[in-house]
């Protein structure tokens, strides 16, 4: 094989055999790496979507502690004991919205109905709809509502689906 000298003089020479004798083992490290993550890969447990999406997706098939379903319809039924009934003069409904003029408009049939068969009065509050946010930070409200109808200070409640787990749980 010939050797070319290089332009700038400094004698070094170009051959192939150069180039294979820097280029195998350079191919050969990248075959090992890519080699082991592969096996590594194999290895790992296969990711089952189907099961994941089916827990998700469970019907629940008992009420939170602290609730009694002795029909088993998942429906909490009244305590057993009068004294934990709650019995309030007026009945808090909170409703998702940004402009409370309007809910109690589109609430008013609604709220009237409730009145007149719990022969309480009903007050219509609103919770801000968390809008813009990531889902991380619209679980807090969802969170603060359940404490609240724990709590006893909410009654009853309007919310979006993503918040009914965290409400009923």
């Amino acid at each position: 094989m010939s050797t070319t000298t290089h332009a700038g003089g400094s004698g070094r020479s170009f051959s192939l055999k150069n180039v294979l004798l820097a280029g195998i083992p350079a191919v050969l490290i990248v075959l090992a790496v890519f080699a082991w993550q592969y096996n590594q890969a194999q290895q790992s447990p296969p990711v089952d979507f189907l099961a994941g999406v089916q827990k998700a997706l469970q019907t629940p098939t008992k009420l939170a502690t602290g609730f009694n379903d002795a029909d088993g319809d998942l429906v909490a039924d009244p305590a057993h004991d009068p004294m934990q009934q709650l019995h309030p003069q007026t009945l808090v409904f909170e409703v998702l919205g940004s402009n409370l003029e309007r809910e109690q408009e589109q609430w008013a049939d609604f709220v009237k109905h409730l009145e007149r068969v719990t022969e309480k009065k009903v007050q219509l509050t609103l919770r801000p709809e968390t809008t813009g946010i990531s889902p991380q930070q619209a679980v807090a409200p969802a969170v603060q509502l359940a404490h609240d109808i724990r709590a006893g200070k909410v009654h009853l409640a309007c919310i979006n689906t993503g918040a009914v787990s965290l409400s009923v749980k």
